[in-house]
């Protein structure tokens, strides 16, 4: 099982843990990941900027579960911050 790196953003051996060490699995969610950031990060960046904080804490929650899936928990800290900011 890889190790994972201090300062790496990802936890690998946990997010091995969670694929069941299934390394197809594992690259088919972060191509998913890949593909479907780009639309979120346009749609949290235009939430913030019309004020839709509805939006934005919805968006934001999406992208927080994703990367929880994808063992991030540095990101995963900072999309529950922008959460958390938006219901605020």
């Amino acid at each position: 099982m890889p190790e994972s790196d201090p300062g790496s953003p990802i936890t690998m051996e946990e997010l091995m843990n969670v694929m069941e060490n299934d390394t197809d699995l594992i690259r088919e969610c972060f191509n998913d990941f890949l593909s479907d950031w780009p639309d979120l990060f346009q749609e949290i960046r235009a939430a913030a900027e019309a004020g839709r904080f509805d939006h934005l804490a919805q968006k934001a929650h999406t992208l927080k579960g994703m990367l929880q899936y994808l063992c991030a928990p540095k990101a995963v800290r900072s999309a529950l911050a922008v959460e958390t900011a938006a219901i605020a």
